[in-house]
């Protein structure tokens, strides 16, 4: 299977992101991005707090996956019970 991937339509990431090289993060107040870590079974290990200048690229990621997310209810109307 082919690795998943989306194109960033604004900033700096105006290129091609694979899914597998944006970590698992959270941003808060698009100033602070604190990213996850886990270990091979999946078991949350800690995270690691970013400096405050990598939150724009953060940010970027998060407009880019809300760019190509769907709404629940529309979601659900196609694949719920």
């Amino acid at each position: 299977m082919a690795p998943s991937s989306a194109t960033a339509a604004s900033g700096s990431l105006a290129t091609t992101v694979r899914r597998e090289s944006v970590p698992d993060f959270w941003l808060f107040d698009s100033t602070d991005t604190a990213v996850l870590e886990y270990d091979e079974t999946g078991a949350f290990l800690g995270a690691e707090v970013l400096d405050a200048g990598r939150a724009s690229e953060f940010a970027e990621y998060r407009e880019m996956a809300l760019a190509h997310s769907e709404p629940f209810t529309d979601w659900w109307a196609k694949h719920g019970k």
